[in-house]
Formats: C-alpha cells, structure tokens, sequence
C-alpha cells in the first residue's frame, strides 16, 4: 500500500517513518508542498497517487498563533481542506490526525498555569472540568 505522509518533517510524522515498515510510505514536508496552497496539494497527491494521506502537518507554535492567527489559520483550517479536496479528488483515503485541543486564549496560556489548573478547551465534548494542564 502507498501511504502519503505530510508532515513528514514535523515530530509525529518523523516518529511514523521510523516506525512504520510495513507499506510504501512517500514522505512530504512543506517543500514539497505548502498545504495552505491548493494547487501544490492537488499536484502532491496527483503526483505521488497514494492509496492512503495520513496528515500529520499542523501549525502547533501556540505563541505564534496568538501573534498570528492567520497563519494559524491557514494551515490548520484551510490546509486541512486543501488537503481533504485534494484527496477526494485523486481518490485517495485520509487519515487526519487533528490538534489534540483548541483552547480559549484567556485561560490556556502555558506554562503560567499550574499543574491543577482548569483549562476551559473548546473543542473536547468533555466538561471543563475533565480537562488540566499536565505540564
């Protein structure tokens, strides 16, 4: 089976390549393709023709994200489009590794919080309450 890996570069998707012996496994960083750019993502995927996209790429800086939304934005949100279209396009299947939380920026500013402390994350269907910081 081949098996895209965007993301190949960052953390997880360096830890997949290690790890994972058993497919065809294509690593992509953002020099093959900047995934806030369709037609670089369009031309990824109908270049490579994997069977299986696995995205691991994300913007995770939460300093930088604060400082630049947009950015944030855009390759988290619509990335993850252009990289979702691109795939259904070329007929591909997406394994999506999403950020683990997205938090209120008044009560998730690391590393001030101790190690008790309520986070309020917006996007878990969890109550707040189910959620702290383990720094």
């Amino acid at each position: 089976m081949r098996v895209l890996i965007i993301g190949a570069r960052g953390m997880l998707g360096t830890d997949l390549l290690k790890e994972w012996d058993t497919d065809e496994l294509i690593p992509a960083g953002s020099r093959d393709a900047d995934i806030r750019v369709p037609e670089q993502v369009h031309s990824l995927l109908a270049g490579t023709r994997p069977d299986w996209t696995v995205l691991t790429a994300a913007y995770t800086d939460v300093d930088g994200s604060e400082g630049n939304p947009e950015n944030a934005f855009a390759v988290n949100a619509s990335g993850t489009e252009n990289v979702a279209r691109a795939v259904k396009e070329v007929g591909s299947r997406l394994f999506f590794v999403p950020l683990v939380l997205v938090f209120q920026r008044k009560f998730f500013v690391p590393p001030r919080h101790g190690q008790n402390s309520q986070l309020s994350p917006i996007s878990w269907d969890l109550p707040p309450s189910h959620a702290t910081w383990r720094g």
